[in-house]
């Protein structure tokens, strides 16, 4: 910058001030915030600034701001809040991207589908144990109904949100042929005669 310039800037910037012979009005084309440099750093608020600004730009990304702070959390929220960011920002938006890798591959007319994996995620197993339980005891539940002879296996299916297995599914338990193994074996009478053994011959010679 030349002598010149400098002298300019100086004199134009000299013009502003607190005084009634200065101008104590900016006009500028951008939002701005005045701060006089005669305040301490309390005063000045640049803590607060600056958190509202880290704020923003977590909220505008759907990042939890308790994450970026990584203080003042409990392990309860912050679970919570890593939580939050997969549910709400990371699966959604891979997802997306997922979605326009299949169509660019064409994984659909190669029989094929690229899919996102979180089952190591350990923000998300609380919830695989819970949907885990829970399946479990909702087969109990259509096990003993169908030990009861009150549904099918392909209700049963259908309810645990598989394929059914076709005609042999629809019947109920008691309906089922079971196998030979499974078959009551007959009792046979061995005192009484067997045709063509020639018991009673033998008899009337003797």
């Amino acid at each position: 910058m030349q002598k010149k310039e400098k002298d300019d800037l100086q004199t134009q910037l000299s013009q502003y001030g607190l005084s009634l012979a200065q101008y104590q009005y900016v006009i500028s084309a951008s939002p701005a915030t005045w701060n006089p440099m005669s305040f301490n750093v309390t005063e000045l608020g640049i803590d607060p600034t600056v958190i509202s600004g880290s704020k923003a730009i977590c909220h505008r990304y759907g990042f939890p701001y308790t994450l970026f702070e990584q203080q003042d959390a409990t392990y309860a929220n912050g679970l919570n809040a890593e939580k939050g960011v997969y549910v709400n920002n990371v699966i959604p938006n891979n997802t997306k991207d997922l979605n326009k890798y299949n169509k660019f591959f064409k994984a659909a007319e190669n029989n094929a589908k690229i899919v996102g994996n979180y089952l190591k995620v350990a923000a998300l197993q609380e919830d695989a144990l819970l949907e885990a339980q829970a399946a479990k005891a909702q087969n109990d539940s259509l096990l003993l109904e169908y030990d009861n002879n009150l549904i099918t296996r392909n209700m049963w299916l259908t309810a645990r949100g598989y394929d059914t297995i076709g005609p042999d599914g629809d019947k109920y338990k008691k309906d089922e042929v079971k196998p030979m193994a499974e078959r009551p074996i007959a009792e046979t009478d061995t005192t009484e005669e067997l045709p063509g053994t020639g018991t009673e011959q033998n008899q009337e010679e003797a």
